[in-house]
Parts: C-alpha cells; sequence; structure tokens
C-alpha cells in the first residue's frame, strides 16, 4: 500500500507536466506518451495510474461500509480539476454514499469539465451514478445534472458539424433516456428536449441498445 501511495503521488507531480490533454487519458486505459524528462521511477508511476484507480476504489469502498464522514472528509481535500482519478473517484463515492444529500451533486457534476463528462469512459459510471442514485438526491441537483446534459459542449471545430450532431444526439439521449428509466424520471422540460432527440432523423433507437464502453470503469456491482 506504501508503494502504490507513492504511485499516487508521482501521478499528482506528473500531471503537471503532462502536456497531453484529459480526454485523450480518459479514452484510453494506459495511453502511450513520451515523458523524455521523467525517470523510470515516474515512467512506473505513470504506467500504474489505472491500478491506482482500482486500489482507490477498493479501499474507499470498504472505508464507506465502516464509516463514510471520514470518506466525506477525505473527498473535500482531493483536487478539484484531476479528471483522471479523483472526480472519478468522487463519483464512485457519491454512487455507493448511504448519506447522498451531504454533498452537493449538482455543483459537482456542473464543474465537470466537458472533456471529462462526455468522455466514453465515464458513461458507465453515470449510467451507475443514474440507476442508484438519481431518485436519492435532490431535485435542483437532478436539474443542474439534467441542464448540463441537454446544453452538451460547443464543437469547437474539431468534428465534422454532421458527425458532431450525431455524437450530440447519441450521447444526449442515451444520458436523458437512462434518466427517463429511473423511479423520478426526468422533469418535464427534459422529457420535452428527449422527445425532441428522439424525433431527429439522425436518431436511431438502437443507440439505446448499445452497451457502455468500459475499459476500466470503476464502479462494481
Amino acid at each position: 500500500m506504501i508503494y502504490e501511495g507513492s504511485l499516487l503521488i508521482k501521478y499528482l507531480y506528473l500531471l503537471k507536466f503532462c502536456p497531453i490533454s484529459i480526454n485523450s487519458f480518459l479514452n484510453c486505459e494506459y495511453p502511450i506518451i513520451a515523458l523524455k524528462d521523467f525517470d523510470n521511477e515516474m515512467q512506473d508511476a505513470y504506467e500504474n495510474t489505472g491500478k491506482i484507480i482500482v486500489w482507490l476504489s477498493h479501499l474507499i469502498n470498504r472505508q464507506l461500509q465502516m464509516d463514510e464522514k471520514e470518506i466525506y472528509a477525505l473527498s473535500e481535500e482531493w483536487p478539484k480539476d484531476d479528471s483522471f482519478i479523483f472526480n472519478r473517484l468522487r463519483l464512485f463515492v457519491w454512487i455507493y454514499s448511504q448519506n447522498i444529500h451531504e454533498f452537493d451533486i449538482g455543483k459537482n457534476i456542473e464543474n465537470f469539465s466537458d472533456d471529462f463528462f462526455w468522455s466514453s469512459v465515464l458513461e458507465a459510471d453515470l449510467f451507475k451514478f443514474i440507476s442508484k442514485k438519481w431518485d436519492k438526491i435532490p431535485e435542483q441537483d437532478r436539474i443542474i445534472v439534467e441542464n448540463k446534459i441537454i446544453k452538451y459542449y460547443p464543437n469547437n471545430e474539431d468534428y465534422d458539424d454532421d458527425l458532431f450532431e450525431k455524437g450530440r444526439i447519441y450521447q444526449v439521449g442515451r444520458l436523458l433516456n437512462q434518466i427517463h428509466n429511473s423511479k423520478i424520471g426526468l422533469s418535464e422540460s427534459a422529457k420535452k428536449y428527449f422527445l425532441e432527440i428522439k424525433s431527429f432523423k439522425k436518431w436511431n433507437d438502437s443507440f439505446l441498445n448499445e452497451e457502455p464502453f468500459i475499459p476500466g470503469v470503476i464502479s462494481i456491482n
């Protein structure tokens, strides 16, 4: 455990200098980058970040069953701008929390970067969060999350307009459908938007049958 903990510290140090985007991190289980300025020890820390996530989530799950207050206090100290490990771990904590009202879910998710929130890696975790906790979070938080989904993110000319629009319809529709299938379901405004999404020519009902991408998801059953 001491070894893994030291790797985590080195990972945090590594993030300060690595030029690769967070989106590239999130969409690869073990992304390959050139770390010319780092020694073998730093390279080892980088290559083991996937193992660190699994290790930490296991410990957090055990701690949640014993003393959730300690995990809540610890999570408040985690970096707010590190999506690869700490924001995924926050989502993991919320999924298995018995006191979900202790967390400012709406504000936290609203502050998730677009690269992180809309990464294919996170979809499985979001699906699990919605299925387990959507009915238990306050209405104002649900509205904030719905609005973030509906807002999507600007294209920034990274994709062809037609391809971008198809991706938007696919991702937004799948998340809204997951909420729609919860006990409480969608708000009236989000429900209208979901019906609008499903009326688009680019929509296909088969989108809902696809399993979320799971390269190294940390949620457990």
